[in-house]
């Protein structure tokens, strides 16, 4: 028994240290296979500092983790993280690794993560990072697939920036874990996630503002079907619970709905959260009372045409709210609202708000409003609200702010609003007296404030509503500004506006915040304006009287989205035509500016959208063109390298003289032209300026007009430049012309190039189009670089090595991503080559050499490999020159060459058919004459013959003949005396006398 027991404790510590041990006797070839897959799969930047193996962590799956792991996108979204995480551990059957077809992931876990989805205007998306495959690879890999069961994610930041949809999310602090069988192809999918912070736009209006989100779901998931059934989700936004039934389908384009919600609450603490500014850290000490109702649905299908049917519904009974810090309630609380929409067309909503009141301290507000139609909207309204703005203190949370100042509104609305002729019947006033604001971000208070307003309109008729700003007027540190105003007839504007004092913005923004902006500097302005508008659609600028000025100093405006701007000052002085700019001087980013000029029709700009014109002259000795093409250096994760838009509504002509510019890793210097900015465009007259080590002269148009494809079309016209400089500084040139790494010289060109731009300002190199001829003044190769080395060792003629280019002129277009060059000559020493062919943007090369050598300069070497590529000798020859071409593929890091053919071998095959044809023809004449003569001596002898045979036969017929007769005429005479015979009887005679008559 002991010994059982021994062995088995043996045995149970063997395993224990081969599962401990094994993992590390692996973990360089899992090393190398991860960095293998990753380098074959992922087109992006994948970094992690270490890579561990463990059979303990998730046993008896494998787990795999990647310490500090990220993923950063490459263009066109350079320095983008899409993921960055403290770990990510995969936890993998074993098993499954080995066989292949499925690959069964138990968990996967996120520590920490950071992570960006991002989507651009032209559909391109920052996940989209996977190497596509061939068409074979995706047939082999059909049977391949991953399950994964459960994952995990701890304290992470999730952002979706969707510049397509216009959707911004962000969840910041943010958890989750999820549990489904992604093998299937119907399967439940369960999820608890977290949010402590939770931010949502839609076209850049704010509808949650840093919310506490957790949410508790199970979605039924049909694969096939693109359906997502919700059962009993529960949705909480900061206290207030939400219950979500129904479905989602997106079979195609389309996107079809049947959801339902409604809260799980009737208690008006948990809907009160959701105010802005509500949810504070001691809100479970606030007390509430009141009942609630919140429900809805949206039933329909969303497309490019249609939008769902909605229904919203709230309700709010008595409700009360004390904050325990402060002194007064929110009380007398009472809504009644609806949203709905029971048609496909989103113009056709209706808000109704039945009853709006409360009590703020001791100032009621009490309202109506029913709004049907977007476009053309049927108007009832009622509020009115009296207030003294010290109680909002007393009565809601506003740490860090002092208000004071009485406000009275008060408003009564009935009517059709549509822009064009009606408008609602309208009695609106709004006063304010005695204002005060301070904050904790500025000491010194915006005081003195006051307003006095009406907007009214007695019989709905658009030309009789009146806009009267009878004072508006703030003082902040003893410096006024004071502004009043009337506008009149909104069918033909008819104004008188006048402003006078100063402005302190950095001040005022340190009151009023704006979001992602910084402002700072001061205004100072004394202007009167008056007019109407039908004058300034006919430029009647005699009837528009407007005169003052304005002056700038310090002025500083932040944002994100641009580099910084600072104008140290300007004058501005306004005439009814224009405006003119005067000693205006300041900075965008690291680039300074000096300028002056004028903008025309800048009425018609603010009051009738038109077009607003300039001419301006502008200086900069140092000018970055690329601050405008990445991303601020104070730029957030919502951030990112993009589209330079240009307006639509303006025409600008700028003449700008930059003794010093950067343009991607190019400098510029003495750039001077003319820049013509109009609908959405940029057109380049003539702008020349000194960069590489020569000259250029532009003309060409950078179109915005479809942001989510720019484009643009230049005119080059090069002078001198610089191969090397070239090749350092332009990325196009690595891209399209990377043989020019191994040249140093000089080139002039002129060509005419166009094509896409990506999101990040730079070339879609797949896009391009152009040609044009590009004359090499006179270039070497370097030393021992690859392609000549190779070329001189496949050619046997080693001064190749030191090939020079002078003078030589070539045709090059540029198409589907490939550089083409027609074939082009140029001399070497006593060589000529003939030059054709293409390279691409992945590298691949395609080219025709055609060499012409003296053939007293071919040596044994070029002698042997000719015969070897022809299979004829060069010697004994009389040829002056040796003609062959060689084949250029593979890269020019790595090139291959091939023997294509010999004009030389050619000529040398002709030879020899040619002296082969004279002898052949010679031997056939003489066989011809032979055969001639033969005929000759046979047709005698045959005739001699003939005649002999003749003579023979003519005496032989002749004796015949003689014979013949001969025994006819015996014949004759025998049958004649038989015939006498019988006619006389024999009778005894003496014998007649002898007959001597001839017969």
């Amino acid at each position: 028994m002991k010994k059982a027991l021994k062995i088995t404790g043996i045995v149970v510590l063997f395993l224990v240290v081969l599962i401990t041990v094994s993992p590390f006797l692996f973990k360089d070839k899992a090393k190398a296979l991860v960095n293998q897959e990753i380098a074959k799969n992922v087109n992006a930047h994948v970094r992690y500092r270490d890579l561990s193996l463990s059979l303990w962590q998730h046993f008896p799956y494998l787990t795999i983790g990647l310490q500090e792991f990220s993923v950063v996108g490459k263009s066109p979204f350079t320095g983008d993280t899409l993921v960055s995480t403290r770990e990510l551990r995969v936890a993998v059957n074993a098993l499954s690794l080995l066989r292949g077809t499925q690959i069964k992931i138990q968990s996967i876990d996120l520590e920490t993560p950071q992570i960006l989805v991002k989507v651009l205007k032209d559909s391109s998306a920052n996940y989209q990072i996977f190497n596509q495959t061939t068409a074979s690879t995706d047939t082999a890999q059909s049977a391949f697939s991953v399950g994964i069961q459960s994952w995990q994610i701890n304290d992470g930041r999730i952002t979706y920036d969707d510049r397509l949809q216009g959707i911004f999310v962000q969840l910041n602090r943010f958890s989750q874990t999820g549990e489904g069988d992604f093998t299937q192809d119907v399967f439940n999918l369960t999820t608890r996630s977290q949010s402590e912070a939770m931010t949502a736009k839609l076209n850049g209006v704010s509808y949650l503002n840093n919310q506490k989100i957790a949410l508790e779901s199970t979605t039924k998931i049909d694969v096939l079907a693109s359906q997502y059934d919700f059962k009993a989700t529960k949705l909480i936004i900061n206290e207030f619970p939400l219950e979500i039934n129904g479905f989602v389908a997106l079979p195609d384009t389309n996107i079809h709905t049947n959801i339902q919600f409604k809260a799980l609450s009737d208690d008006l603490k948990e809907l009160f959260s959701l105010v802005p500014g509500a949810y504070t850290a001691n809100y479970a000490e606030v007390k509430a009372d009141g009942k609630i109702a919140f429900n809805g649905e949206v039933v329909g299908t969303y497309n490019a045409r249609q939008f769902p049917a909605f229904l919203v519904n709230l309700s709010v009974k008595n409700g009360r709210v004390q904050y325990p810090s402060l002194p007064k309630p929110l009380e007398q609380i009472n809504v009644e609202a609806t949203f709905k929409n029971s048609t496909d067309q989103l113009e056709n909503t209706l808000i109704e708000v039945r009853n709006l009141a409360f009590l703020l301290g001791n100032n009621p507000v009490k309202g109506r409003v029913l709004w049907q139609g977007l476009k053309t909207a049927r108007i009832d309204a009622d509020f009115a609200a009296k207030l003294n703005l010290e109680d909002l203190t007393q009565v809601f949370p506003m740490a860090g702010q002092t208000l004071r100042g009485l406000a009275n509104i008060n408003l009564k609305a009935k009517g059709i609003y549509d822009g064009l002729t009606q408008f609602p019947v309208i009695n609106a006033v709004a006063n304010l007296t005695n204002g005060y604001v301070k904050t904790s971000q500025f000491p010194e208070p915006l005081e003195n404030i006051t307003f006095k307003g009406i907007l009214l309109n007695r019989n709905g008729k658009i030309e009789d509503t009146r806009l009267d700003i009878n004072e508006l007027r703030l003082v902040l540190q003893q410096e006024t500004f004071e502004a009043k105003g009337s506008v009149s007839n909104f069918a033909d504007y008819n104004w008188d506006v006048e402003a006078k004092g100063k402005l302190d913005l950095g001040k005022i923004t340190a009151i009023f915040p704006i979001e992602n902006t910084k402002l700072a500097g001061k205004i100072t302005t004394d202007l009167r304006t008056k007019g109407r508008l039908s004058d300034v659609k006919a430029q009647r600028y005699a009837n528009l009287n407007t005169t003052g000025q304005a002056s700038i100093a310090n002025l500083e405006y932040t944002t994100p989205a641009y580099p910084v701007v600072k104008i140290q000052a300007a004058n501005l002085q306004f005439t009814p035509r224009q405006i003119n700019f005067a000693n205006a001087n300041g900075t965008v980013g690291s680039s300074d500016f000096a300028g002056k000029g004028q903008l025309s029709n800048y009425l018609g700009y603010a009051l009738n959208n038109e077009t607003i014109e300039g001419d301006f002259t502008v200086t900069s000795r140092s000018f970055n063109v690329n601050e405008w093409m990445s991303d601020s250096p104070t730029a957030t994760d919502s951030t990112h390298k993009t589209v330079v838009e240009i307006p639509k509504d303006v025409r600008l002509t700028l003449h700008p003289t930059v003794s010093e510019a950067r343009y991607d890793q190019m400098k510029m210097r003495n750039l001077a032209g003319v820049l013509l900015v109009e609908n959405g465009t940029i057109k380049m007259n003539n702008v020349a300026f000194n960069a590489l080590g020569g000259q250029f002269l532009t003309n060409g148009t950078y179109d915005s007009r479809d942001l989510a494809h720019p484009k643009f079309d230049f005119g080059l016209d090069l002078t001198k430049i610089d191969l090397g400089q070239a090749y350092q500084h332009l990325r196009i040139v690595r891209a399209l012309v990377p043989i020019v790494e191994y040249l140093i010289g000089q080139v002039s060109s002129k060509i005419r190039i166009n094509g896409l731009l990506q999101q990040d300002m730079l070339p879609d190199l797949n896009s391009l189009t152009g040609d044009g001829l590009v004359k090499v003044i006179q270039a070497a190769f370097k030393e021992n670089n690859v392609l000549m080395n190779k070329m001189a060792s496949y050619s046997k003629i080693d001064e190749l090595k030191k090939l020079q280019l002078k003078d030589a002129l070539m045709n090059v277009s540029v198409k589907d991503g490939k550089l083409n060059v027609a074939p082009f000559s140029f001399n070497y020493q006593d060589y000529k080559l003939t030059v054709s062919g293409q390279n691409g943007l992945n590298g691949a090369v395609d080219f025709k050499l055609g060499f012409d050598v003296p053939t007293q300069k071919v040596g044994t070497s070029l002698g042997q490999a000719f015969s070897g590529w022809t299979g004829k000798s060069l010697t004994n020859t009389d040829l002056s020159r040796v003609q062959f071409d060689l084949g250029l593929a593979g890269t020019y890091a790595n090139p291959t060459f091939s023997f294509k053919g010999s004009n030389t071998a050619k000529n040398l095959k002709e030879s020899v058919v040619a002296e082969v044809k004279q002898q052949t023809d010679a031997l056939k004449q003489q066989a011809e004459e032979r055969v001639v003569a033969e005929k000759e001596r046979l047709r005698q002898e045959a005739e001699t013959r003939i005649k002999a045979a003749q003579d023979s036969i003519n005496s032989l017929v002749e004796a015949k003949k003689r014979e013949a007769e001969t025994r006819v005429k015996a014949n004759i005479k025998e049958q004649r005396k038989r015939f006498l015979d019988k006619l006389i009887p024999t009778q005894k005679t003496e014998t007649p006398p002898k007959d001597t008559t001839n017969h």
